[in-house]
């Protein structure tokens, strides 16, 4: 064998590596983005059901309070505070 010969199979083996590894990365690459979209999807996933629950918390949390006692509450304000209600109430409107 002459050296040329042990030359050209160093480039060739050269060459081959360098094929070898970009088809690698590219696997790598396919692979790293499927993971990363599975995560994301994931992630929107429990964010979606974290919103719930603290929204359910919080309904659980703040319960309305009887029709009877707001209307009781509403005889003991002043005139002031009625106004205040009132106009609170027409900003609502018909909700």
């Amino acid at each position: 064998m002459k050296i040329s010969d042990d030359i050209r199979k160093l480039m060739l083996a050269g060459l081959g590596a360098a094929s070898v590894a970009s088809e690698k990365t590219g696997e790598a690459i396919d692979e790293l983005a499927k993971r990363g979209e599975e995560t994301l999807a994931h992630g929107k996933d429990l964010n979606e059901r974290l919103r719930h629950e603290i929204e359910q918390t919080i309904k659980e949390q703040t319960p309305i309070p009887p029709k009877d006692e707001v209307l009781a509450a509403l005889d003991k304000l002043t005139p002031e505070e009625r106004k205040a209600v009132r106009e609170k109430l027409d900003q609502m409107g018909d909700e």
